[in-house]
């Protein structure tokens, strides 16, 4: 399974603390106010409260016109704010390119939040060209203020080479330092590495206790890995009712391989009582997600007439799309002749 990329811009429009004064005001009473000075931090508080339709209907239009003006006087929430709206609410890649512009404003006043999104658009090409050594510097700066998705995105860079000459030592110190912090992520690209013993020693119990931080936040990857740990009894004693309970939690949250893996359970009866009907159930709705192993199990099945009539015609079919899809074995070498 591959490591985690942090695919999430920060979008949230914040209240700035030096905002609490006014946020017993009625909205009619903060336009007020806000009419009467010239004061940054109250435009900012209208102009979000347009945005998020906070005692009246929301009005992007609004919402940029008040932000706009607090941004220009050096509000960095609202320069950063201005940012989202740019990339969210503005669909023309003219204006988009502005929240670029409005991001550094805010990322040069060292805002974390603004240096993290910056980062993420040059690592990823998004709104601006794609340029990996800007996108590691503005992460290194995000970092030195503790930006947990940072961290796991410039490890991932180094995990994988990309930008920078691989380093598996870096990428495991920032990945731990995020984990460390509660990103999940991360804490799943840690539990990886252990697990598969790239760029640390092979841990199986380190592996499975930060699966288990992962877990805790219903993370499915997480759910579907650790029950892999308990089905094959690797850093744990073997438990079959565990990996099925985990699988579960992971299949609810339509993860394919766990909905797959469920299915074996029920055709073997491996922690739960076995059910031929319920597997082939599984595999079919794993196989809607072209899951290869998911089409030969379900060719399998009708080749047994288990769970389903016996019908060879269908489970050469099924065993030819497996194979189509990559799914390798002397039934597909012998497909292949």
């Amino acid at each position: 399974m591959r490591k985690v990329f942090i695919l999430v811009w920060l979008l949230l429009i914040v209240t700035p603390v030096s905002a609490n004064e006014v946020d017993d005001l009625s909205f009619e009473e903060l336009t007020k106010l806000v009419k009467e000075k010239n004061d940054p931090i109250d435009q900012y508080e209208l102009g979000r409260r347009y945005y998020e339709g906070e005692g009246t209907e929301k009005n992007v239009a609004k919402a940029m016109e008040w932000i706009e003006k607090s941004a220009n006087q050096g509000c960095v929430e609202a320069q950063f704010g201005l940012g989202v709206i740019y990339n969210e609410d503005v669909e023309t890649k003219e204006n988009r390119s502005k929240a670029i512009t409005w991001w550094e404003k805010a990322a040069v006043q060292g805002y974390a939040d603004a240096q993290y999104n910056l980062g993420m658009s040059y690592d990823l090409g998004l709104i601006v060209n794609q340029d990996y050594a800007k996108a590691k510097e503005w992460y290194e700066k995000a970092i030195a203020q503790d930006n947990g998705m940072a961290m796991n995105n410039l490890a991932f860079m180094y995990d994988n080479g990309k930008g920078v000459e691989r380093n598996y030592t870096k990428a495991i110190e920032l990945y731990e330092k995020s984990a460390n912090l509660g990103y999940v992520e991360a804490q799943f690209n840690l539990a990886l590495h252990y697990e598969e013993g790239t760029g640390v020693n092979q841990d199986y119990t380190k592996a499975k206790e930060w699966y288990e931080k992962a877990v805790e936040q219903d993370y499915p990857e997480a759910q579907l890995n650790l029950g892999m740990l308990y089905a094959q009894g690797n850093g744990v004693p073997q438990d079959s009712k565990k990996a099925v309970e985990l699988f579960e939690k992971a299949a609810e949250q339509d993860i394919s391989v766990a909905i797959f893996n469920l299915g074996v359970m029920y055709q073997l009866g491996t922690g739960v009582p076995k059910d031929s009907k319920k597997a082939v159930k599984l595999f079919e709705k794993a196989a809607e997600k072209n899951l290869p192993e998911a089409f030969y199990n379900l060719g399998v099945m009708y080749k047994d007439g288990s769970g389903v009539p016996r019908d060879f015609i269908k489970a050469r079919k099924l065993y030819k799309k497996a194979c189509e899809l990559g799914f390798k074995n002397d039934v597909c070498q012998n497909e292949s002749d």
